[in-house]
């Protein structure tokens, strides 16, 4: 049997799968209420299991509750709780009752029915008319001032995409129920925790409105009774929204090596597969390392928080030890079980995004594993220069599609396949925590670089100067891969030959006709931007609410601003990592987002004259 069978078969063997799936019921269970005075309750369940478990150096980290503090421009919304004695509600008044009946929503049926971040509606709560979201002017919701709102997307539910334009209509109300799932879960509630008016979560100062969640079953047949006749609705929310505090709980398996692999699961989410058991999958993997009395060279961290903000926060303080993480948010859906792993960016990579990808391929049996390009989304943000230069992270999971966040069956574990892919997994980060000595990266290096190379030398769609930032980025990559075989193992590794190849590609490129460049691209190329202290922005606390304003920044861009590239050109190395071109109307929107931040101290721009050609 080869190594790498004989190492999956002692993980499964020791796995306890029965005990790992009794930690992610036992967490959700605390957490299905989605309120804060529960997850007090989980942040400590899950530092008592890390104690129970034998991990050391256990600790349980308090971050600010407070829609102010926060930390890589990720505001930590306030505290939120849903009364427990009081049942919020939205019912029908009248007596003449819609086919969904009169009761839509009610929270001691179905928690997640009042949606988190809701204020308390005032006492006797709200008496309005019901209008639909469609039937409103794009450029005028002044009709929906005072009145409840319907709101039901067909292609996802980003509340926070007109959350803000809702505020200033001044709504009563918001009832959500999304009709992209209407086919396939009816029935199910769909949970929206995306309704700040411009990262995620509402700061302090962002107006308030209750939403609550119902079925696409009742959205359609609302729908369909509102173009007959006018709607009445009641509803009462009994919450409490206050300044309080959320946590970090983390443990490690102490290594020779005081550096660390840092493996993520988020908490305080609803949901089985988001995150429950990616927490139970850490903690369990951790034990039977410990049981089996593996000795690592790294120190094993496992990091349970708040998506994106917690962790966030939690890598700014306490993150300059590690030099690889992985997030284990989502791992086989029901709606899709194929495992997807998805590489660190460019400027920030790993020679892990070739032994993942090669050892899950080899190892996986009865499901396919495909690779994903960088995004820097909300799993893998940690590879920004903000914390500590960066950390290369990767992400393990499987697509959810249209049953993202609904209560429905689609959006729970295919626990056949967890069972048969988290020993593969774990086997995975053994090697990754133990390994002496990898293969020599060198020759594939070069082969991926000469095929990317030959690739953009071929498309005609680019610019000699979209080439160049092209082949620059690839090699960027490639070579920084290789340098991480030497500072993870100590290893030497040649790169003289990537070298020399990036050398000819590159002096191909320049040879091209460079373009000419539209307005937008010049004022871009005339800019350059060196990031500030406050991260990528997303919530815009250090912006003053009356002129705060969204902004949807590309983070592979953002990452990219050291001051010594033009802004163009970090557009178009990032386009590298997309494999898509950042239009003109898009790039003129960066130009404006950035002269906008730079304002308060997001970014410093020093202009230079611009030219009609890169």
């Amino acid at each position: 049997m080869k190594s790498a069978e004989k190492k999956i078969a002692a993980v499964a063997e020791n796995f306890d799968f029965p005990e790992f799936q009794n930690m992610a019921y036992s967490l959700l269970d605390i957490e299905k209420r989605s309120s804060y005075d529960d997850f007090e309750k989980s942040s400590q369940f899950c530092y008592d299991k890390l104690k129970a478990l034998g991990f050391s150096d256990v600790k349980r980290y308090a971050h600010k509750a407070d829609g102010v503090s926060g930390s890589f421009d990720c505001v930590m919304p306030q505290a939120w709780s849903l009364d427990r004695k009081k049942r919020s509600f939205l019912e029908v008044v009248g007596d003449d009752i819609p086919g969904c009946g009169r009761v839509l929503a009610d929270s001691s049926l179905r928690p997640l029915a009042a949606n988190i971040w809701s204020p308390p509606t005032p006492k006797g709560g709200i008496t309005a008319e019901l209008i639909a979201h469609d039937s409103l002017p794009p450029d005028n919701w002044e009709a929906a001032r005072g009145k409840w709102v319907l709101y039901t997307p067909r292609e996802g539910s980003r509340l926070e995409i007109i959350t803000r334009k809702f505020a200033a209509a001044g709504i009563a109300g918001l009832v959500a129920g999304d009709l992209a799932t209407q086919v396939e879960m009816p029935d199910d509630l769909e949970w929206y925790n995306g309704n700040g008016h411009c990262g995620w979560y509402l700061t302090r100062d962002d107006v308030r409105f209750p939403v609550f969640s119902i079925t696409p079953r009742q959205a359609v047949v609302l729908l369909r009774e509102l173009k007959k006749r006018r709607i009445v609705l009641h509803g009462e929310m009994n919450t409490r929204v206050y300044d309080g505090e959320i946590w970090s709980v983390t443990g490690t398996i102490p290594g020779e090596s005081s550096d660390e692999i840092a493996l993520f699961a988020h908490i305080y989410e609803p949901f089985i597969g988001d995150d429950a058991a990616g927490f139970a999958h850490l903690a369990e993997f951790g034990h039977q390392l410990l049981k089996r009395g593996v000795k690592p060279r790294r120190t094993l961290r496992v990091v349970y928080s708040m998506e994106l903000y917690g962790f966030a926060a939690y890598l700014k303080a306490h993150g300059q030890k590690v030099v690889l993480a992985a997030n284990f948010d989502g791992v086989a859906y029901k709606n899709s079980p194929d495992m997807l792993v998805r590489r660190a960016p460019f400027f920030c990579p790993s020679f892990s995004d070739w032994l993942n990808l090669d050892f899950l391929t080899a190892n996986i049996r009865n499901y396919s594993v495909s690779a994903e390009k960088a995004s820097m989304s909300d799993d893998t943000f940690g590879s920004d220069p903000y914390f500590h230069g960066g950390v290369p992270v990767f992400w393990l999971h499987s697509s959810s599609g249209k049953a993202h966040h609904s209560m429905g069956y689609l959006f729970e574990p295919d626990w056949l396949a967890v069972e048969e892919q988290l020993p593969v997994v774990d086997a995975l980060l053994e090697e990754l925590l133990c390994v002496e000595k990898l293969p020599d990266y060198a020759p594939r290096a070069v082969r991926e670089f000469r095929a990317a190379a030959k690739a953009v030398m071929r498309d005609e769609s680019l610019s000699g100067f979209e080439k160049r930032m092209r082949i620059e980025s690839e090699y960027m990559r490639q070579f920084r891969r290789l340098l991480s075989v030497t500072r993870f193992t100590g290893q030497a590794v040649e790169t003289k030959t990537l070298e020399a190849a990036y050398a000819a590609a590159a002096e191909k490129a320049a040879s091209l006709p460079a373009g000419e460049l539209s307005e937008a691209e010049a004022e871009a190329a005339s800019m350059f931007v060196k990031a500030g202290n406050y991260g990528c922005p997303f919530s815009l606390g250090r912006i003053p609410h009356s002129v705060r304003r969204p902004v949807r920044m590309p983070r592979l861009v953002w990452a990219l601003l050291d001051g010594r590239r033009s802004l163009l050109e970090c557009i178009r190395m990032a386009d590298a990592e997309t494999g898509r071109p950042t239009s003109v109307e898009k790039i003129a929107k960066i130009v404006a987002d950035i002269e906008y931040v730079s304002q308060y101290g997001y970014a410093s721009v020093k202009k230079r004259k611009g030219k009609r050609h890169a």
